[in-house]
């Protein structure tokens, strides 16, 4: 399966053992996100903007590498 940010949003999360709503509940207060929207997120429904992004990845405490990663696919999907 080709890697996009959605799968790599979903397994982070998972990996921090989070579900959808637990994320949306440390996110709705700093950019307003809530759970359709990550739902969507990760099933590459919905593009963040970057500011957007980095929220998600310091609430998933996101590793320097997938930091990078999330960034690439992120702009791949623009460049669509």
């Amino acid at each position: 399966m080709k890697q996009t940010l959605g799968n790599l949003l979903l397994t982070l999360r998972r990996a921090r053992g989070l579900t959808q709503i637990q994320l949306a509940e440390k996110l709705t207060g700093v950019i307003g996100m809530q759970q359709p929207t990550i739902s969507d997120l990760e099933r590459n429904e919905y593009h963040p903007s970057a500011g957007q992004l980095e929220h998600v990845l310091r609430q998933l405490e996101a590793t320097p590498k997938d930091r990078a990663t999330a960034h690439k696919l992120a702009a791949q999907q623009v460049a669509r």
